[in-house]
């Protein structure tokens, strides 16, 4: 293939997918020295969505961002001081970050902090192309002959960024280990009066799913996106899929419901469904080629760490590509470096996966809960040689 002239030069790195972990896997490249291409298929934004934060994710994203503190964070951020929820019990709890060392965490939208990323990656010297794909991918054992959905790109490495899709990685047959079919459904509800006075996420636990909410960061109504997480293949999916299925069974909770009714919120929009399972790719390295963020493993959103660990992934290839650069004969030793700390990464938070859905026993014996009790330990599976 003959490359555009735009795309001539022989990047270090082409990086598909500008979500957290493709632009801070780009901004450790940049910040080394090395030539980065990140390449994003979306031409515009996605829907804003409020992700929380833990506090202990705050030193890496204001590492990356070298401007965000607690006196003046930006207007698609918010202070989150921890968790009001009901689960294990039919009441709520507060569980709070008063004790912890970073402060209170974050609730952030997830628009705004992609785009601050993706312009940290610029202002370090990444060129961004955005409404642009991997379209194929071929590979002689020292660079990549790439075909864009806009014309062509040489690279030394190739990084797989974009999200449980894993579309490059598919270009190769490595596929995602799926076995938790939970799945995500969200509606946004509107209202007047300021419905986060208490900067709580809120968490609720039914026989068939659980229930996520928090206030989306951003100038304006107030503006709250309620998600409900079930098997997809259940009852309570089929229901929830519509917009009048959402509104009735969100109708049978207590904490979701009151904190709605609370601030006078009404529905609107449609619902936006999306998977929401852990998975973990059967591959996350080969010989040029890494794979970050979800591409590499997904984590239920129950844990809170999805954005944390795009981050870390991130940071950690940036790490790893920038020695196998600068280290040639050692790139494959790098290379099973970082698996290892990823499939290490990966066995902590199956073991907290567990914990989390073990505190809820009223319901232990109903197909949703009792699907997560064994939980399946994917990373057996994956191949930890490249």
């Amino acid at each position: 293939m003959t490359p555009k002239a735009e795309h001539q030069a022989a990047y270090d790195a082409v990086i598909a997918g500008a979500g957290p972990a493709g632009a801070a896997t780009a901004i450790g490249l940049a910040r080394a020295g090395r030539q980065v291409l990140l390449v994003d298929k979306r031409a515009a934004p996605r829907l804003s969505f409020a992700e929380t934060l833990a506090p202990g994710a705050k030193p890496q994203l204001e590492g990356l961002l070298s401007s965000l503190g607690q006196d003046m964070l930006p207007c698609w951020a918010a202070p989150n001081r921890g968790t009001l929820s009901v689960w294990g019990a039919a009441f709520p709890a507060e569980q709070g970050h008063d004790f912890n060392p970073y402060g209170t965490g974050l609730c952030v939208d997830r628009v705004g902090l992609d785009a601050a990323l993706v312009a940290r990656a610029e202002a370090q010297g990444v060129t961004v192309l955005r409404g642009v794909a991997v379209t194929e991918a071929t590979y002689d054992g020292e660079f990549w002959a790439l075909r864009l959905s806009d014309g062509d790109a040489v690279a030394r490495y190739l990084i797989d960024a974009t999200g449980r899709a894993a579309a490059v990685s598919r270009l190769f047959g490595i596929t995602h280990l799926r076995p938790d079919p939970l799945f995500a459904y969200a509606l946004r509800f509107q209202t007047d009066a300021d419905d986060d006075i208490d900067a709580l996420t809120r968490i609720e636990a039914g026989e068939s799913g659980w229930w996520y909410s928090n206030r989306l960061p951003a100038p304006g109504p107030s503006t709250r996106i309620v998600v409900l997480h079930c098997d997809r293949d259940s009852a309570l999916a089929r229901d929830a899929a519509r917009h009048a299925g959402f509104l009735e069974r969100l109708a049978e909770t207590t904490l979701m419901r009151d904190t709605l009714a609370r601030a006078g919120s009404i529905p609107t929009g449609s619902v936006r469904g999306f998977p929401a399972g852990s998975a973990v790719s059967t591959r996350r390295v080969a010989p040029g080629f890494v794979a970050v963020g979800d591409a590499a493993q997904a984590y239920d959103p129950l844990s809170s760490q999805g954005v944390d660990r795009a981050l870390t992934s991130g940071a950690l290839a940036a790490h790893t590509l920038h020695y196998a650069l600068s280290n040639p004969g050692e790139a494959q030793a790098c290379l099973m470096r970082y698996n290892r700390q990823m499939a290490e990464h990966w066995e902590r938070y199956l073991v907290q996966h567990r914990q989390n859905y073990a505190q809820e026993t009223r319901w232990r014996d109903a197909p949703f809960w009792s699907r997560r009790a064994p939980f399946h330990r994917p990373s057996d599976q994956v191949r930890n040689a490249p």
